[in-house]
């Protein structure tokens, strides 16, 4: 009788513990991150800790201070960076003042002697297509990163999932033909 409740138990456990991992699996970058921070800023709460004794919420309040200003601040001011250019990268590619085929072009010249075919099969790509192509596929990506610079927040996975089932599809079809 022993064994059965030891083994309802443990399968109790096993679909608790499984439950309980499916509803933090959202969350697991936030605690990597977190535990990150507190582990390399345990150090530093200690000290304050030892020069202010007794005071554990002044403590803790400037260590979460100081984790802004030193490590949140300067990461955002990069991630906006990154999606600014990102933008701007975006926009001269639709422009036109950015060309993918100028450095295959560039490329299928500087090839040595021996790799004609792939020169050739490199020539039959029609460049202007696949750009088409690939601007085509990109629209929606661009207003998702548009949409996340304003609204501060990640590209919808849906669009992602999109690039990723259509645009290498594409460049692959592309470099066959």
């Amino acid at each position: 009788m022993r064994t059965s409740e030891d083994r309802s138990f443990l399968v109790l456990l096993a679909a608790v513990t499984l439950a309980f991992g499916w509803v933090l699996w959202p969350f697991s970058g936030a605690l990597l991150w977190a535990t990150l921070l507190a582990i390399i800023f345990a150090p530093l709460y200690r000290r304050f800790l030892e020069t202010l004794p007794g005071k554990r919420n002044l403590v803790a309040f400037s260590t979460v201070v100081i984790v802004v200003v030193i490590v949140l601040i300067p990461v955002a001011i990069v991630i906006a960076s990154l999606i600014d250019q990102g933008g701007e990268l975006y926009q001269r590619v639709q422009s036109g003042e950015i060309s993918f085929a100028h450095p295959l072009q560039q490329l299928k010249s500087a090839l040595p002697d021996w790799a004609g075919p792939m020169a050739d099969r490199l020539a039959s790509i029609d460049f202007s297509a696949l750009k088409e192509r690939l601007s085509g596929l990109l629209v929606p990506a661009g207003h998702a990163t548009g949409r996340a610079r304003d609204q501060h927040r990640s590209v919808d996975p849906r669009i992602r999932r999109k690039l990723a089932r259509d645009v290498v599809p594409a460049v692959f079809s592309a470099a066959r033909r």
